[in-house]
């Protein structure tokens, strides 16, 4: 085997004699001790070598710019750096200029200086070789990268990773046990059983302790080098921090559950309303109709008016309770969506709602519609519930109805527009609300809830509906039905 070439550039006699004897030890490798800068343009000139490690302040002269200029005439060669202090300008600098490595001159430093050499010469030889585009690439992605080895702990480290685990630099975390950021058992153990094995991971959502003491949640991926040589155990990693979403994702679940809730709860208050309010409202209605007809030559005139609202408040006490029920059983009793052609179901409309247009002498136009998706007998009570509050609420003149269709960000606008009295800018939310009538006192039968139902219809099929409207003028509905699949 071919020995390896070491460009050792250190001018202290005695740093340099610790580092010859560490590197020298029972190992295949040439160590040439430069010391000064004609040295360092002699091996330059030569270009024989295979590794440099440089101090990094120099009697004459930069250790980065000596790292500069290696990286810059041979960009294959891993450069490793010592240095007595390692401030956080010293990394943020030696990872743009693509260094491989960085050590403090310390003891730990140097017990940790062939091990690590090993470990760039055994990425080299595989062309996993960390060169100046990937160090920058990785000083500005997002997301977490790291090389790992069990022996050594984490070895390279961009800031993502040191922001993402809670430390200020990537120094911090160099020569770290990766396990020990994990902050569950499973996980851990998980990890273990990967290092041991030499197993891949991918997409591996964890729970990561920082050093701040906060807990976040990560996805984590790992890929090993594989092999026979000292790159065996190496490993590159990724970590994306994924706490926005795990805590969207809760509160999701959370709004989910309390929405299953409160529908759970409208039906049960829906079976109350149609089973144990229905009876004693029927008996009223009919006890009621059995007093006009039994007694209604015995009756005052004021008595008999009497009676006459009771029986209009049981009607509407009874259209409010089948409303209440029509509502609660939109998510409960809604059938399959599936493509449906809305000019059928407009002319159904408008077959139920012939004697209403005939009595109001209005009339109800449609251009053409298309097909969508949705639940077929709720786009009938939609767009019968919003043709028919045209057709009462039209003010002076006989209504007009206009239905249209028009794309919108690839689903559709349905637009139901009238000429009627029209909605006060303050009031176009609140329509939608149950038993929201804009005049309570009106003659206009109704109970309020239709709007509501249909709201409630639209948001089943993850649309929305707003209105349009000029007091006096008319008022436009636009329903927007998203495109599904």
């Amino acid at each position: 085997m071919k020995s390896r070439r070491i460009l050792l550039i250190d001018d202290d006699p005695d740093d340099r004699s610790l580092a010859v004897m560490l590197l020298g030890r029972g190992r295949d490798l040439l160590i040439d001790e430069v010391t000064d800068g004609v040295g360092f343009a002699e091996g330059m000139t030569r270009g024989d070598f295979d590794l440099v490690v440089v101090e990094r302040r120099l009697g004459w002269g930069d250790g980065l710019r000596v790292a500069e200029a290696v990286k810059s005439f041979f960009p294959d060669r891993p450069v490793l750096m010592l240095t007595g202090d390692l401030e956080p300008e010293l990394v943020s600098r030696s990872v743009a200029l693509g260094l491989d490595a960085l050590l403090p001159k310390t003891n730990a430093g140097y017990r940790k200086l062939t091990e690590t050499v090993e470990e760039l010469f055994a990425r080299r030889d595989s062309g996993r070789a960390g060169g100046l585009a990937r160090r920058r690439l990785a000083e500005h992605l997002p997301v977490g990268v790291f090389t790992f080895s069990p022996a050594g702990g984490i070895s390279i480290a961009n800031p993502a990773l040191a922001r993402i685990l809670g430390t200020p630099e990537p120094l911090d975390l160099w020569g770290k046990d990766f396990e020990t950021f994990l902050a569950d058992g499973p996980a851990r153990a998980r990890w273990r059983r990967a290092i041991a094995a030499h197993q891949d991971l991918q997409g591996v959502e964890v729970r990561v302790a920082r050093r701040d003491g906060t807990l976040g949640w990560c996805r984590l991926s790992l890929w090993h080098a594989g092999g026979d040589g000292p790159e065996r155990d190496l490993a590159d990693g990724t970590l994306e921090d994924i706490t926005a979403y795990k805590t969207a994702e809760e509160e999701l679940s959370r709004r989910a559950e309390e929405l299953d809730r409160s529908n759970r709860e409208l039906q049960d208050f829906a079976h109350v309303v149609s089973h144990d309010l229905q009876g004693p409202l029927t008996r009223i209605d009919r006890y009621a109709r059995l007093l006009a007809d039994q007694a209604e030559d015995d009756l005052e005139p004021a008595a008999r008016g009497h009676l006459d609202h009771l029986l209009r408040a049981a009607e509407q006490m009874q259209a409010m309770l089948d409303a209440i029920v029509d509502y609660s059983r939109v998510e409960s009793r809604g059938g399959d969506v599936e493509p449906i052609d809305l000019e059928a179901v407009v002319g159904e409309v408008l077959e139920t709602l012939h004697e209403e247009i005939e009595a109001s002498g209005g009339t109800v136009e449609h251009g053409p519609l298309p097909t969508v998706d949705a639940d077929r007998p709720q786009m009938i009570q939609l767009l019968q519930n919003l043709v028919a509050n045209a057709l009462k609420f039209h003010g002076d003149r006989p209504p007009q109805v206009e239905i249209t269709a028009s794309t919108n960000g690839g689903g559709w606008d349905l637009a139901v527009a009238d000429r009627g009295i029209g909605v006060p800018a303050e009031d176009r939310q609140r329509i939608f609300g149950m038993f929201e009538r804009l005049n309570p006192e009106s003659d206009v039968p109704g109970s309020g809830v239709g709007l509501a139902i249909c709201k409630r219809i639209v948001e089943r099929h993850d649309g929305s509906i707003r209105v349009e409207s000029e007091p006096g003028t008319g008022s436009t509905f636009i329903v927007h039905l998203p495109q599904r699949g």
